[in-house]
């Protein structure tokens, strides 16, 4: 979540264990991207926005 007014800003997740799939999703968990993406979502967060992703480790 970006709770700026005007701001865009970025996020970095890191993970300890070897991404094999990332998918962004809505906040109901439906998938909006496609599937094996690796761990390449990437993008700013606008202002006032939310964005969720589901992500399957090794």
């Amino acid at each position: 979540f970006n709770p700026a007014e005007s701001a865009t800003c970025d996020a970095t997740v890191a993970f300890s264990r070897e991404v094999i799939s990332c998918s962004e999703t809505m906040m109901d968990e439906h998938i909006t991207t496609e599937e094996n993406q690796g761990s390449n979502l990437s993008g700013p967060f606008l202002p006032g926005q939310s964005r969720t992703f589901s992500y399957r480790l090794a």
